[in-house]
């Protein structure tokens, strides 16, 4: 996550963050899946072992719209750094054709 340094002429707010050692260790996914309503985003990361048929959510994060436009621009922004240090992430933009059932 990027950080904002304070100045004299900022209105933002110190926030000390906490993380428990599992959280830490955090969850692998290869696919992911979103549903969005007027007022929510709801983002499934997923698990989908190769060659197999089932897989499993890691984890479910729920947002505000408003929020999810925010990761949005910083995932823009951080991609975009990163193909400048390290040059283009090859992908084809092709989402592989899954058809997905939740249980």
């Amino acid at each position: 996550m990027t950080q904002k340094k304070a100045d004299k002429n900022d209105d933002s707010v110190s926030v000390e963050l906490s993380i428990d050692a599992e959280t830490a260790n955090g969850v692998y996914s290869n696919l992911a899946v979103s549903n969005v309503n007027t007022d929510e985003w709801v983002m499934d990361f997923i698990f989908l072992q190769p060659k197999s048929r089932k897989g499993s959510v890691r984890s479910r994060v729920i947002m505000s719209v408003k929020n999810a436009k925010r990761l949005s621009d910083m995932l823009s922004k951080q991609v975009s750094a990163y193909e400048e240090q390290h040059g283009a992430i090859d992908d084809d933009g092709a989402q592989p054709g899954l058809t997905l059932s939740f249980n």
